[in-house]
């Protein structure tokens, strides 16, 4: 039997109508929230006695569950002459012109419930960057945990923020992004929705400071360095923000404490972008070497001099597939494979 509009499941309201095992729209009265609820019947007699209490006795019949909240947010474009500078100050005029957040509420400790300290993010993106302003308020900024300053470093020890891209969306798959007061920084790859890949060091911007009443982050990243498949408009998208002296973690779409942080397949929607430079795809590093050798216990020795280059170069073939062209390595800085042992008989 469907569920007609207004039928009231706890403090869910059926919206729109649905049938047996769908997925129903409802209102979250409690939060003034949308939500989806999956709905299906209870047929063990022990259970649909528990739900008698559990719920009104007109939803005696039906289980509810939380599934994905209805968040989504359209960039808002800028010129490129309009750019912002990335120095922490969000003065800029481009500023006043871009997308809100600033309805966070907890993911812990108390799950669902604002948050206790306001966040504002604001989108806004041009032809060639995307560009995200962070303003996290502290009532007490003296209380600010910074960390580290270093790149992958472990910042999520101190106050941070932390966003992710999914274009496209495929909802398994994203780029993450971290940042601290303190200036540090964190970008990986989110794969599958369970795994992590920190060696993923892409060209982006940010500048952080702290101010009288928080602190501010300014940050750009190129769409020269998402890979992406052209004409995806819409984008999976959430942001977190860590109060870590009060253990209090807040985000913006999914307030799940269930989820793994890579998990993103309930992220909200980031909407809008189009007509951007997505560049040749072709990344080159270049290195230099000048190395000096003379030994001054030999009489008359000159000194030894020799210049060393090569370089990479990357070229992207497909949005998921790299070539790698390598032209006289320097194996002083390349990375090792991680060692595995196997003991099967593959």
């Amino acid at each position: 039997m469907s569920l007609a509009p207004g039928t009231r499941l706890g403090p869910y309201e059926i919206q729109s109508p649905g049938g047996m095992g769908e997925v129903y729209k409802a209102k979250d009265t409690h939060l003034d929230r949308t939500m989806r609820l999956c709905r299906s019947l209870v047929l063990l007699p022990g259970l649909l006695a528990i739900f008698i209490f559990a719920w009104p006795p007109d939803a005696v019949s039906a289980q509810a569950e939380v599934m994905l909240p209805d968040r989504s947010i359209a960039a808002a474009r800028i010129d490129v002459d309009e750019a912002p500078t990335i120095d922490g100050d969000l003065s800029d005029l481009s500023w006043t012109s871009a997308a809100v957040l600033d309805d966070f509420r907890q993911v812990q400790p108390d799950t669902g419930a604002p948050a206790t300290e306001r966040t504002v993010l604001r989108i806004m993106y041009d032809e060639n960057n995307l560009y995200f302003g962070i303003y996290a308020y502290d009532s007490e900024p003296d209380l600010i945990i910074l960390r580290s300053m270093a790149r992958d470093a472990e910042i999520y020890t101190g106050d941070n923020v932390g966003f992710f891209l999914d274009p496209g969306p495929t909802r398994r798959n994203a780029y993450s992004f971290q940042i601290s007061p303190s200036g540090g920084r964190n970008d990986s790859l989110y794969l599958n929705n369970s795994e992590e890949l920190e060696d993923w060091d892409p060209i982006w911007d940010f500048r952080t400071r702290v101010v009288d009443d928080g602190w501010v982050a300014e940050i750009a990243i190129p769409f020269q360095s998402l890979s992406y498949e052209a004409g995806e408009t819409d984008w999976g998208f959430d942001v977190s923000r860590s109060i870590r002296r009060k253990n209090e973690d807040v985000q913006w779409a999914v307030q799940n404490p269930a989820l793994d942080f890579t998990d993103v397949s309930q992220a909200g929607t980031l909407t809008g972008i189009r007509d951007v430079n997505r560049g040749l795809g072709l990344d080159v590093q270049a290195y230099g070497v000048t190395r000096a050798r003379r030994d001054w216990h030999v009489p008359g020795e000159d000194t030894d001099l020799s210049v060393m280059g090569g370089g990479n170069a990357f070229y992207r073939i497909t949005s998921s597939l790299t070539g790698t062209l390598t032209f006289n390595p320097d194996f002083s800085d390349a990375p090792l494979d991680a060692r595995q042992i196997n003991t099967t008989r593959f």
